[in-house]
């Protein structure tokens, strides 16, 4: 058993649970691993509140058969954490969603907001910075 098969499971509850306001998911494979939602009107939740509804759809993926063979198989929990976020927030920069953003596998994403651009120069907090990700070693960028 996998990782991505419990991903799919833990998604596709996410998904069925909150169809229309679901605006993304995305999984950054790590130690732990870690799954970023982005969901509408969350906005004026607190964060703690927002980890109880992550925990909620972790407990329910934990009863599962699948949940059940991985902590059989692996003698532990699957570790996953989540971060739930607004669409608004997204424009904050914070430097995990940055990180899980741009190192991490789309799931869903039905408004292409992270479509994975080749971009050479990213605009960061009003600051122009170099992504040397899609730049070439040797190659010569103009800011």
């Amino acid at each position: 058993m996998t990782i991505w098969e419990l991903i799919s499971d833990l998604s596709e509850s996410i998904l069925y649970h909150y169809r229309e306001k679901l605006r993304g998911l995305i999984f950054l494979e790590g130690n732990p691993n870690l799954m970023l939602v982005i969901l509408e009107e969350v906005d004026t939740i607190s964060f703690l509140a927002r980890g109880q509804i992550f925990n909620y759809f972790y407990k329910s993926l934990r009863k599962t058969e699948k949940g059940k063979k991985w902590v059989l198989e692996k003698r532990s929990d699957p570790s996953i954490r989540g971060i739930i976020i607004s669409p608004k927030e997204l424009e904050f920069n914070l430097p995990i969603v940055v990180i899980i953003s741009s190192l991490g596998h789309v799931l869903y994403d039905p408004d292409n907001i992270f479509i994975q651009s080749n971009k050479k120069i990213v605009n960061y907090m009003g600051k122009k910075l170099i992504d040397l990700k899609n730049v070439k070693r040797g190659e010569v960028v103009d800011i």
